[in-house]
């Protein structure tokens, strides 16, 4: 294993931008608007680069699931979809 790609504190290999979009399947323009946004904060190289855990990118998916079943059962018609209303 690289050392070069290992986080001082921990001991699981980092991913370049390149590498973390792919695992989440985003483009590279989406994850740095996911950086905007403060929900993901890469670690960076001396050199100014970005570095992700894979440990980071799973909590980000794990979390944007939990966000996209709370915006599913916000907008789920009360009455079932079909219009009819129950007297």
């Amino acid at each position: 294993m690289d050392k070069n790609r290992e986080h001082p504190h921990e001991n699981t290999p980092l991913l370049t931008a390149r590498e973390a979009a792919r695992y989440l399947r985003v483009s590279l323009t989406t994850l740095a608007k996911i950086e905007e946004t403060g929900l993901l904060v890469p670690f960076r190289t001396p050199g100014g680069h970005r570095r992700y855990s894979l440990s980071m990118l799973e909590k980000y998916l794990e979390e944007s699931r939990k966000w996209g079943r709370e915006g599913a059962q916000q907008t789920r018609p009360s009455d079932g979809g079909n219009g009819s209303a129950d007297t």
